[in-house]
């Protein structure tokens, strides 16, 4: 009898629908991605979930990321500098996805002894 009982409130809890708000599924994942074949990356510039512009001084790296969650509409926006001291060129690939979906990407290459930047801009709507 017992066996039934607890067959019986486990198909009726699983059966009732959440009652709570999960706000982190309702949220959109906005992930920037800068990559670089050796470290020249030197700064990116960010909004953030907060829709303000951020700022990260880097100190020559190859490769830097974040994630944004979002509920509301938001124009994803991403810059990078990169100084190329080296006397051939280097390639670069700047990142945005959407919930885990590449949804806008420029690829380029710096020349020897030049700095350069970069920027993409994507609107993300709810």
């Amino acid at each position: 009898m017992n066996f039934f009982r607890s067959a019986l409130m486990i198909i009726l809890f699983s059966a009732l629908p959440s009652c709570h708000g999960d706000t982190e599924d309702e949220a959109t994942g906005i992930q920037y991605r800068v990559v670089a074949d050796e470290s020249i990356l030197h700064e990116v510039t960010y909004r953030s979930d907060e829709g303000m512009v951020t700022e990260d001084s880097l100190s020559h790296m190859t490769m830097w990321y974040t994630t944004e969650l979002v509920d509301t509409d938001f124009e994803a926006h991403l810059k990078a500098t990169f100084i190329n001291s080296g006397n051939v060129d280097k390639s670069y690939k700047l990142s945005c996805f959407v919930d885990g979906t590449q949804v806008s990407v420029k690829e380029g290459t710096i020349a020897p002894l030049t700095e350069k930047t970069e920027e993409i801009n994507h609107s993300v709507l709810d």
